[in-house]
């Protein structure tokens, strides 16, 4: 009741699949199925190849298990599927062909966003399905509100601390990196919470290094 999204409700399991026991994940991913969001059995299957990655067979089943499900689920409910992907492709556009080299060398600030963009809409009449607080790719907007700068700081930090791919949480990581080119989950409360604290277990014991 807290998620009030089906987007949400199935970024929220997407990311779990990759940890929970078997059973509960295929419980997970028939949810994900039912909500019928594109990305988040696209985060699901890509963290259990990540899981599986040694094992061929497993994660070539799993690839064609996503391209067959994406070819259903186009044919059978195209919004569900495919919804959303144009919108957010020109509220994109917008959001780039708007900056100047200082917006992306540091950004507008952190926030941003929220306010300019769907000013940008609303001068563009581009208010279908609606306005965009959130880019719904957290690359995208860290690049409009802090830059360059701010993006690189993120990526770095990303490969500074890649062993949290290796272990046990590796898979829901892939999971969390593959949603945020097409969703904002750290900007929401009941999802992002859920995150750090994957990434937290992700990463490795503070004794290691020092």
């Amino acid at each position: 009741g807290t998620l009030t999204n089906m987007g949400y409700f199935a970024f929220y399991l997407a990311v779990l699949v990759p940890v929970v026991p078997l059973w509960a994940g295929v419980v997970f991913v028939g949810a994900i199925l039912g909500a019928r969001n594109n990305l988040g059995v696209m985060m699901a299957l890509s963290g259990l190849a990540w899981v599986y990655r040694d094992n061929r067979k497993v994660v070539a089943g799993l690839v064609c298990v996503l391209v067959v499900l994406g070819l259903l689920l186009s044919a059978v409910h195209v919004g569900g599927w495919l919804g959303g992907g144009t919108e957010r492709m020109t509220m994109w556009t917008y959001a780039l062909e708007s900056m100047t080299l200082s917006t992306w060398l540091i950004g507008n600030g952190p926030g941003s966003w929220s306010v300019e963009i769907p000013a940008i809409q609303i001068a563009h009449k581009f208010t279908h399905p609606g306005v965009f607080f959130h880019a719904h790719n957290e690359w995208l907007q860290v690049l409009r509100e802090v830059g360059v700068m701010g993006v690189l700081l993120m990526a770095g930090w990303i490969w500074s601390h890649r062993t949290m791919f290796t272990g046990r949480y590796g898979g829901s990581c892939v999971a969390i990196l593959i949603g945020s080119v097409g969703h904002f989950g750290f900007r929401m409360a009941t999802v992002g919470i859920l995150l750090i604290v994957l990434i937290g277990l992700a990463l490795p014991p503070l004794a290691a290094h020092t």
